[in-house]
């Protein structure tokens, strides 16, 4: 994985828009600039991925009720 990821990429992935990204970014002390071409750390983006990842293995037809984790 490369150092950095620019922002529009992690807003697609995690289907959530710039200002909450930026809100969040900010409660816990770094500042970017709101715009999709902005470039983020991984250790960013990791941190965007525990909040607002979600669980894309759960399907309706899965032979057991184990939430991902």
């Amino acid at each position: 994985m490369a150092d950095t990821i620019r922002l529009n990429k992690v807003l697609r992935e995690l289907n959530i828009s710039i200002d909450r990204v930026a809100e969040f970014l900010e409660s816990k002390g770094h500042t970017i600039e709101k715009r999709p071409t902005t470039k983020i750390s991984t250790d960013l983006y990791n941190l965007l991925c525990d909040e607002f990842q979600i669980c894309l293995l759960y399907t309706s037809d899965a032979a057991d009720d184990t939430p991902c984790v």
